[in-house]
Parts: C-alpha cells; structure tokens; sequence
C-alpha cells in the first residue's frame, strides 16, 4: 500500500490538470487518489477521511459483481485498458457512466487508472425515445387510455435518475374539476383526495397549471405558496417538490402531468423537455380516447337510430338468451318495456312481465336454440293485438350473430308485420284483374315493351291512335313515329330502362298518314328489383296542340302590337310599378326599357299621384279608363299633355294582376285648340274693339275739350287726374283700334341692332327715373330681317317698359341680339320679381296681366305682331330671380 502511494509528485501534477473525472485505484478498488472533478462522483475530497471505502460500493448492486470481476481480470494480467459502461450511485440518485479502466504495476504492486464518462443524459434521451415510441404504438394499437397511463406513470419513474412519483390528473367534461386521478405509487388516499377539486390559481402545483395553461414548477413545497392544504398533504407523504405540466388539446386544458420528489429540487433541461413531453403523450391518447369515444357513441347513435327507424320488432340478447337492446317498434308494441329494466332478463323471466304472452316467449327461447344449434334462422308466425286491440300477423325470425373471431355471441331478433302482406296475398288475383281493366279500358293508350324495346302488350286506344288491328301484330313503335322523333323516343325509353320516369312529347304516324301529337310518359318495369322493361302511357294532344298554335300566334299578334304600335304602352303592376314599356313609349318619354322597369310609374307628375290612384281603383273594380286627358313627365323634366286608356290586365284565372296603359301624345291638339281659341278670343275683341273704339272717342274728346275749358274753375289737382285718366281710355282705345283695324304692313330690309338703337333713347328717360340701368351687347355684324320697324319698336317698347316696371326698386336690363339656328335672337333680361309658371302660361291673353292697372292688350298686340312677321316669343322666369324674354325673327322672311 505505501509503495502504491508513492506516484511521484510529477504524476500527482499531471492528473491533477487532466480535465476529466479521474481516480487512482488500488487492488482491492480503494481509492488512492483523485482529480478535482472526480470529487462530485465521489461525494468526497481528496483530502477528507471520510467516503467509500471503495470503489465498488457506488456502483449499482445489480452490476456490481459483474465490473468488479472485469477489473480483476485486468488487474492480474495487466491487460489493456478495459471500458464498462454501468450505474452509478451517488448523492441519492442513480446515473449512467461509461468506465474506462488503465492496469498498471508500480514497484511490483498492480494498480488502476480510472476515468468516468456521464452517459445519463445520453441513456435517458435513448430510453425516453424508447418508451415515446413505446406510448405510440400502445396510442396507435387503441389499448385502453387507463393502461397506456398506468405504463407510462411506471416507465418515467423508471427512466428518470431520481426517485419520482408520477401523478397524472385529467379534468372532467366541464374542464374545471379533477375527475380521474393516476398515481401507481403514490398512496390512494392522497389520489383520491384530488378528486372533484376545482382548479384554480392557488389550487397546488397541478391545480394552477391546468389554471394557468403553464408549466408550474414548485421546487419547495414548504416554501410554495400555491394552496398550503394540498402542500401539507404531499409534506405529509414525504414529499418536498412537484413539476407539473398542463396537458393541452388544441390549446384546451385537459389535465396535468407531474412528478414528485423525495427532496426539494429543480428540474435539469432534460427533465422538463422529458415532464413536457410525457404530457404531449398524455394529451394524444386522451384526444384518441376521445375521438374513439365520440365515434363509438356515434356508431351507437347511428345504430339505434336505423333500428329505431325500422317498422320491424327488433331485439338483441347476448350468448345467454338474455336481452340487450330493443327499438321503439317493440316499444310501441309492448309499452310496458319503456318502463322497466328489460336488459339482462331472460324471456323465462319476462314471462312474469308478461304472462299474457307466455307461450310466444316460451317458442321464442325454442327457436333460439335452434338457431344456436343450426347456425341457421329459425322463424315462427304468431299473432298479436296492438295498442288499438287489432289483431296484427308477425314473423318473427331468430338469427345467430358472430364475433370478429367467428364466435356465436348473441341473437338478434325480428319481429315483422305480415298482416298487410298477408292481405295483399288475398287481393292480389283481385288487383290483377283491376290492373287488366285499367290497361283494356283505360282512355289513354298503354304499351309496354321489354328491355331490348320489343312491344309485349298494346291496349285499344292505343291501336285505335295508330289506326291498328289486334291481328297485325305490332313488333316495335319505332315504325309509326316520326323520323324527326325517333332519336328523341328512344333516349327517353333507354333513361326509363336506367330507373328514371320520363315524360315528354312526340309525333306518330297514323297508319292512315297523318301526324298523331303525343303526350308520352315512360316508367320503368321493376320486377324484383330489376328493370325488365318500359310502361308507356300516351295521351292524345293533337287537338289541344291547335289550340296551343292558336294561342301561340295570338301571343305573336299582341306582342307585335305592344312593340311596333305608334303609341306609347306601359304595362304596370296593381301598385303601379312598371313592368315593360314598348319601344313608343321610350321615345316619347325618354325612359330607356331596363330604367323603367320596376319603378313606381316615372312618367307620373308628383300632383297626379292622386289621379292614378283613382284610376287605380276603377281598375280593381273591372272597369276601364278611357281617354283620360292629363300631363305626363318626360326623362328630361318636361311636361307633355296626353290621352291615357287604361284596361285590366287578367291572369288566366281571371285575376286582375295589373292594367295596360295606352297613351297618346295630344300636345300638338292642345296647342292647335289653344290657337284656335286664342284667334276666336281676337276676332272677337277685334270686333267689339271697333265699335267701341268708334262710339267712345267722339265723346272722349268733347269731354277733354270742357275740361280744358273750365281748367280755371277746377281745382288743378282734379283737372290733371281726368286728363290722366282720360289720356289712359285714349291709349285703351287706340290699342283696340289696331286689333280691330288691318294695317297695310311695309317690310324691308333691317338692322335689328339699328333698330334696338333707335329704340332705346325712347326708353332711356323712364329708365332712370325708375333707377335702371340699361346694358346693350349686340351681335356685329348680324343678318338682316324683313321687318315693319315701326312694329318692332312697338314690341321692344313694350318688352322694356314690362322689364322697368318689374323692378320698382331699380336694377339692369340686359339687352343682347345673336344668330341661333338660323334664327336672329333679341334677348331681355332683368332682375325683376319673375312670373310664376302659371302665368307665363297665360300671357299673350287679353285682359290678363300682372300689372294693377294692365289691360293684357299690349302683350297680346306684340304677340300678333311677331305672328305677322313669322317669328315668336319666348319667357323664362322664376320667381324672385327675374325673367328673360326671347324674340325670334327669321333670317330674310
């Protein structure tokens, strides 16, 4: 021993520096001496009197024997060095090394050089893919989620170099309470405890990761502040840290995953990444537990359901003849099983439920053996009464179920109604004798062919359609119908073989010749479940086809009508919404098709809403408007005077659906008529004008003759207002005088601005005296007009003293002459108060002005003049903003 301690001091330096564990070894594997880093492994220091005695004793007992018999074989041969990879204990956990063994022999005396590698990491990384992969395969197999739990909880306790207690605790369906708690070596009582408890943020480690959706990690269970009652009962179990992990289904808690330890501790990288990933298992086989669950429950669902849906007395019973599951059609048959706990009865025990149906029950458990037996069906027929004490037929029939394995493990009974059947079987030779009659008699003709399209069977209205006989055997249609149509026939026939009715219409040949118009409806022939052939009905339309062509050229008729009639025709709904309008009425009213339809009757005037109501209601009361003379609205804002004929639209049940609205444009008639009595209006007034004209101004002029005479002997006041007023009848007069007088008219050539020159010093003095100023923009050059200048000046005079009056307050007069579609315009603005709508209408009119003491005859003269001199005039105004007069004189007229 002191030869072996005595390494020179050169040695001691060099492993000193030697950056891995290492340690001396004598014989006996007593350590001589270590490197720095081998103190961590030792749990000693190289000077301390105290440690293992040797080496062997912090290897695991489980290879212990096996390293040691290793090492002395090196030892005793001095052999090269040797490598064992084994577990090592030290510091209350277990770990994995690799050792790598030198022999040596100083001064005679044999020794070892060890050196230690840390395979833990690298064995728990490899163990934990193991057991990953492991978990998976038991997920991918479906073993139960209890036993792929359970293995798991071991095998991380297993595989981790401490000593842990895993606890997995999943929630309920709510997802706020503890429900299933998992923990094979952690107490039950401290399992059980956690049941039902409510999650929260002071709920334990467990308890607050699930709250949290986070890793909570309590290295110190007396130090946490995390729910001290759940820390107690750990503390009371020896148990000082808890790492625990949310276990997450698509960011949904579901549960935790930890692990308990004996001594407060914090986990190394890899024991949270391992923690983290046993609660990514977890969480994969509950989400599988779960998926298989809903799919087991929805087979179930579905299962119960068809059953359910079944007319047909269903019943399951397992190996034992004992009953399982029933559908509501047993249910409904025998109510008093909705009441009671039939699953696990036998039928002998049911016959105490039922004793009225003893012997039923009694035959069903013979067939039930039978079928055990034979491995066969077995049947019975029994009758029954239902709920409404009718006696009802069943076959009930017995029929043995196997397992996946082949294994007989149930019965499965069905119970049908045969009463109808039964029935049927009674009428059937009755029923074939009513379908005989209907196909020999039936007004419509009937065929059938078989698959291949060879007539099997013709009725007389057929053959009579066709201009047959029974004796010239009809082999296929296809003969008697129409070249156009066979292709057409023979489509439908072949989709009516594929199971799918069709009905459509063809022409025949009559034997005769002459077309025969068909109606045609093809049904396939089931017989069995398969198609054997086609039924054809045919009806006779060829009448009721002229009618169709008929009406199809009526419709033509008034279609062409509607869109080529010179009139505007609206067709509108009871409300009044347009629905067409043809190609007249767009014209007229501007309003393109697809504009108008659907609105509420544009070409209606805001203030006529009222009459088209009423004409509305006589429509809704079957009668129609005729020659209704109102005004409608153009697209453009413009007025038009019209004639509207308003009739009720039908549907064919005679239903008024709506009202056609035919119009006609009367605006010319109106004007014409307007013209007319406004011509009356002057010959009349010419008429009378002269006469008056004739008996009043021999007096007139007496009575201004005397008042001059006695001016001295009236007061002047008095002599000036008769003389006024007198002067006014004169100029009454005079203006009647040229109404009813026809003056020789000169026309010549003329400057139109010349003559506005000429004019307006005559007007200039009034002007400014009532504040107006006069401004002139006059056209240079402009064609000359053939025109009675005098008669001109007559006009604008008027026009300007009607422009100065209108502003009694002053203001400007604009004056402006222009060449407009070969028309010379004079144009006449002022600022004046305007002239509603209403009266522009009715200017021109004797006796009408706006003026207090007008007479209307001025305007009315002009309007005559410039009728006489082939031109017109013109207003513009609004109210409050002036007006504009616009006079038109045709270029060398």
């Amino acid at each position: 021993m002191e030869r072996t301690r005595a390494v020179s001091e050169s040695f001691q330096k060099l492993y000193k520096q030697i950056p891995i564990p290492l340690v001396v070894l004598d014989t006996k594997g007593r350590i001589v001496c270590q490197n720095p880093l081998m103190d961590d492994w030792l749990d000693v220091r190289e000077d301390s009197t105290t440690g293992p005695s040797s080496i062997y004793e912090l290897i695991h007992p489980e290879e212990r024997e096996m390293c040691k018999r290793i090492l002395d074989e090196g030892l005793e041969s001095i052999s090269s060095p040797v490598s064992i990879e084994t577990k090592w204990i030290g510091k209350g956990r277990v770990r994995f090394v690799r050792l790598y063994a030198s022999f040596i022999e100083e001064q005679g005396e044999a020794c070892m050089v060890m050196q230690l590698q840390d395979m833990t990491e690298q064995k728990q990384v490899q163990s934990l893919l193991y057991m990953k992969k492991m978990m998976l395969e038991s997920i991918v197999k479906r073993e139960s989620l209890c036993h792929i739990l359970r293995i798991l909880s071991t095998e991380i306790e297993q595989q981790l170099s401490r000593v842990t207690y895993c606890s997995i605790l999943l929630l309920d369906e709510s997802g706020t309470k503890i429900k299933t708690s998992i923990a094979p070596n952690l107490p039950s009582s401290f399992s059980e405890s956690l049941l039902n408890i409510e999650i929260g943020p002071n709920v334990g480690s467990c308890g607050t990761a699930m709250y949290r959706k986070e890793n909570v990690i309590v290295s110190d269970i007396a130090a946490s502040p995390l729910g001290n009652d759940y820390g107690s009962r750990a503390l009371e179990l020896g148990l000082h840290a808890c790492w625990s992990v949310p276990i997450l289904i698509d960011e949904e808690v579901v549960g935790s995953f930890a692990l308990y330890h004996r001594e407060p501790s914090c986990p190394t990288e890899l024991e949270l990444e391992t923690v983290e990933m046993c609660a990514d298992l977890v969480g994969l086989a509950v989400e599988r537990s779960r998926i298989e669950e809903q799919i087991v429950a929805e087979q179930e669902r579905r299962f119960q359901a068809l059953i359910d849906a079944l007319p047909d007395l269903v019943v399951f019973k397992d190996q034992d003849g004992r009953w399982l599951n029933l559908n509501q059609a047993t249910i409904q048959q025998f109510p008093v099983l909705g009441n009671i706990p039939y699953k696990g009865k036998s039928n002998e025990e049911l016959t105490q439920i039922f004793p009225t149906q003893k012997e039923l029950l009694e035959y069903c458990q013979m067939n039930d053996y039978r079928a055990w037996t034979t491995g066969e069906a077995a049947r019975i027929e029994w009758s029954l009464a239902n709920q409404a004490e009718e006696e009802r037929t069943f076959d009930f029939m017995q029929v043995p179920l196997y397992g996946c394995s082949g294994i007989k493990d149930g019965i499965l009974v069905i119970g049908r109604d045969i009463t109808e059947k039964k029935k049927e079987a009674l009428h059937l030779e009755e029923s074939e004798q009513k379908y005989k009659s209907l196909f020999e008699h039936n007004p419509n003709g009937i065929y059938s062919m078989d698959a291949r399209g060879r007539i099997t069977s013709l009725n007389a209205s057929m053959q009579e359609m066709l201009g047959l006989k029974q004796e010239d055997g009809l082999q296929s249609l296809v003969p008697f119908i129409a070249p156009d149509y066979v292709e057409q026939m023979q489509e439908h026939v072949l989709k009516a073989l594929k199971g799918k009715a069709q009905t459509y219409e063809t022409v025949a040949i009559h034997k005769e010749g002459h077309p025969v118009f068909l109606k045609v409806t093809n049904i396939p022939i089931i017989v069995q479940d398969e198609i054997v052939g086609v039924y054809g009905i045919a009806k006779d339309i060829t009448g009721q086809k002229g009618k169709e062509e008929e009406l199809r050229q009526t419709k033509e008729l008034l279609e062409s009508l509607f869109h080529h009639s010179a009139d505007p025709i609206l067709l509108l709904s009871l409300d009044s919404v347009v629905q067409d309008i043809n190609e007249a009425a767009k014209n007229v009213f501007g309003w393109e098709i697809h504009e108008a339809r659907g609105l509420f009757c544009p070409m209606v005037p805001e203030d006529r809403k009222e009459e088209l109501q009423r004409v509305r209601e006589s429509i809704q009361s079957g009668k129609e408007v005729v020659g209704l003379e109102t005004i409608r609205r153009k697209k453009d804002g413009s007025f038009i005077d019209v004639s509207i004929t308003f009739s009720p639209l039908k549907d064919g049940k005679g239903n008024i659906i709506g009202m056609a609205a035919i119009a006609r444009d009367i605006s010319e008639r109106k004007k014409t008529e307007e013209l007319l009595s406004r011509s009356e209006k002057l010959s009349a007034i010419g008429q009378l004008a002269a006469s008056i004209a004739h008996e009043i101004r021999n007096p007139l002029t007496s009575i201004k003759g005397f008042i001059q005479f006695f001016r001295g002997n009236i007061q002047e006041q008095f002599v000036d207002l008769m003389l006024s007023e007198l002067e006014r009848i004169e100029l009454i007069v005079t203006e009647f005088l040229l109404l009813a007088k026809p003056h020789a008219t000169h026309f010549i050539e003329k400057n139109i601005n010349s003559i506005i020159r000429h004019t307006l010093p005559i007007i200039e003095a009034q002007a400014i005296m009532n504040k107006v100023n006069i401004v002139a923009s006059l056209m240079n050059p402009i064609p000359l007009i053939h025109c009675d200048e005098n008669k001109i000046k007559q006009v604008l005079i008027n026009v300007f003293q009607n422009a100065i009056e209108a502003m009694p307050n002053g203001g400007t007069i604009h004056v402006s002459t222009e060449l407009q579609e070969n028309k010379v315009l004079i144009q006449v603005t002022d600022d004046g108060y305007g002239i509603s709508n209403e009266r522009i209408k009715k200017l021109g009119e004797p006796f009408y002005s706006n003026k207090e003491k007008g007479t209307g005859l001025g305007l009315m003269v002009c309007f005559k003049i410039m009728e006489e001199h082939g031109g017109r005039m013109e207003f513009e105004s609004k109210e409050g903003h002036g007006t504009t007069v616009r006079i038109f004189f045709p270029v060398g007229a």
